[in-house]
């Protein structure tokens, strides 16, 4: 079982930074919630691209928020992090996002498309999301989720 690096700090602020502000490190006045967001994942990789995604173009007050809610229950921190990341998506990206696991990991971005396409509906666009928010990823072209995201 492969065991997954844990970042040190300097590492773990730079790749919060990136998912959360598109740059390498944080933007000014967000540096000292930044650095809470980093401590509370305590440089488990999953946890500091979701929250970083989650967080990115939010605004100050929702980011003391969502930290309020996630040192409310500290026992549970990457179970949070992720329920976190999931409430925030719109209906049809967690229905995508649950159906993954269960018939479509391993499959193509296209073909998972063209099974989820409807007359009405077409889900590239809450595919990206999902990568986007660092839920799922794409790696030669094939959908993959985290082990972790998987049994949660």
């Amino acid at each position: 079982m492969y065991q997954a690096k844990i970042l040190n700090y300097d590492e773990a602020l730079k790749l919060f930074s990136l998912k959360a502000f598109k740059q390498d490190s944080p933007l000014k006045g967000y540096e000292v919630l930044s650095k809470e967001f980093v401590y509370y994942a305590q440089g488990f990789p999953l946890a500091l691209k979701v929250l970083g995604s989650f967080m990115f173009q939010r605004n100050i007050d929702t980011w003391e928020s969502v930290l309020g809610r996630l040192n409310g229950t500290p026992e549970r921190k990457i179970l949070d992090v992720l329920e976190i990341s999931f409430d925030g998506l719109k209906i049809t990206e967690q229905k995508i996002f649950l159906d993954i696991p269960c018939f479509l990991k391993g499959m193509t971005k296209d073909r998972v498309a063209n099974i989820l396409q409807t007359l009405h509906y077409r889900p590239n666009v809450d595919i990206d999301v999902l990568v986007e928010k660092s839920l799922i990823t794409i790696s030669n072209g094939t959908l993959w989720m985290h082990d972790l995201l998987q049994e949660s």
